[in-house]
């Protein structure tokens, strides 16, 4: 009985991992040299089953869409809404960034895809000067090889400037945030170090930096003097959370302060957001202490020292509970929509329940100025289900992508937006076809 199974090709800056399942036994196989790996294993067990894994490589290398942000351009003709997408459908084998404009209603107004040979992934958004767009992820140059990639999109998607930044190598860009001039600064990985850079609107740069002790640099905070909070992996496990820390940087780069979290436990810090009132919030996953299931977990930290001011752990009993992403809500009267029962912020998790079959859910959870749960809107079950990003209209109303396996289609995977009221409700849901 041939028992063999390709999941996704899940990019981890710049390194593809495939999973394999031969025998009932589960095997990471990291590389571009996957399938001649497999195929020169399976060669010495006849021509049959040569040929049937090369069809099921083939077969495997196209065909998934993967949500991967959010963005949400107020414009005056009415809110759009921006939905990135990793696909490897549009070129077999090859990765590239599908990006949607939607209406309020979740209508496609128009799409594109960008990248180009050998492949290229969007993993962020952040606004550009007069609506338009960046667009920021990796890019392969060359086998094996990758660098950071930024684009910056006009109103209509046209890129108005592309730049590759970081030295060749394993390296990749995973957040992006709006500066006050019009410009953006990316963080990401170079070389298995934590990376950080500074572009003016044009696409200049002002300032690059490498931070040798950190491997990654998962999240970036702007705030109002013009100085940056970085939420940061000291240390990455394959086996469950590593250690984190906060850094906070200069506005020409020079450090700060760092806020070590390794006494908070082995923590993956996802994300983190500045709050109305100049604080930051930092959220992630947490190894639980009994060596069982992981928590979410999110800090209040105060922006002038780095200090934590609270903290606190996510989860149900036998669950396993992640952050995909946070958000920062205004303070009443900052916008017409007053958010609901004074919540300061919303928490995306997702959370696994093992069993006789494995159960994915995805929550929204608002949060309290104490970091308390108002209250938390759960969805899903499949364990197929997969969460990523969050977003808020300018009524208050919410988004959320993901992704899930397609209807009657094993393995292969489709973008899906929810449209959630201001209190986590489902409202509609809307599945992306392939580009």
């Amino acid at each position: 009985m041939r028992l063999l199974r390709l999941g996704k090709a899940k990019r981890m800056m710049g390194t593809q991992t495939r999973t394999l399942v031969i025998g009932g036994i589960m095997i990471f196989v990291v590389g571009a040299g996957l399938g001649r790996m497999l195929l020169g294993w399976l060669g010495h067990r006849g021509t049959p089953d040569l040929e049937w894994a090369r069809k099921v490589d083939k077969e495997n290398s196209t065909g998934h869409s993967f949500s991967k942000a959010l963005l949400v351009s107020a414009r005056s003709d009415g809110d759009q809404t921006l939905l990135l997408v990793e696909t490897n459908s549009k070129v077999p084998g090859e990765e590239r960034a599908w990006l949607l404009w939607l209406d309020r209603n979740g209508k496609v107004l128009r799409e594109k895809v960008y990248g180009a040979s050998l492949g290229a992934s969007g993993l962020a958004l952040a606004p550009a000067p007069a609506d338009g767009t960046f667009l920021v992820g990796d890019r392969q140059v060359s086998r094996n090889t990758f660098q950071g990639w930024v684009l910056r999109l006009d109103a209509a998607g046209e890129v108005l400037w592309e730049k590759t930044l970081g030295r060749p190598g394993l390296t990749g860009l995973e957040t992006a945030r709006t500066l006050a001039d019009g410009g953006v600064v990316v963080g990401g990985a170079q070389q298995s170090v934590g990376y950080i850079a500074r572009l003016d609107p044009n696409g200049d740069m002002v300032w690059e930096k490498e931070l040798p002790e950190q491997r990654r640099v998962s999240a970036v905070v702007p705030l109002a003097d013009g100085s940056l909070v970085l939420g940061c992996r000291t240390e990455i496990s394959t086996t469950g959370p590593g250690r984190s820390s906060v850094l906070a940087l200069r506005a020409d780069g020079t450090m700060l302060w760092k806020t070590d979290l390794s006494s908070q436990g082995k923590i993956d810090l996802k994300a983190a957001a500045r709050l109305a009132s100049g604080d930051v919030l930092v959220a992630g996953r947490r190894a639980s202490v009994d060596g069982k299931d992981d928590v979410a977990w999110l800090a209040r930290l105060g922006a002038a020292a780095g200090q934590i001011v609270w903290q606190h752990s996510l989860g149900e009993p036998g669950e396993s509970t992640d952050v995909s992403d946070l958000l920062a809500l205004p303070t009443p009267g900052q916008q017409e929509a007053e958010h609901p029962k004074e919540a300061e912020a919303l928490l995306l998790v997702s959370a696994v329940r093992m069993g006789e079959r494995i159960e994915r859910h995805r929550a929204v959870v608002a949060l309290g100025t104490n970091g308390s749960v108002l209250w938390q809107k759960r969805w899903g079950g499949s364990d197929t289900d997969y969460t990523a990003s969050l977003a808020r209209r300018t009524d208050g109303s919410l988004v959320v992508a993901g992704s899930f396996q397609r209807a009657g289609q094993v393995g292969k995977t489709q973008a899906v937006l929810w449209q959630l009221d201001a209190e986590g409700a489902i409202l509609a849901e809307h599945i992306h076809d392939l580009p």
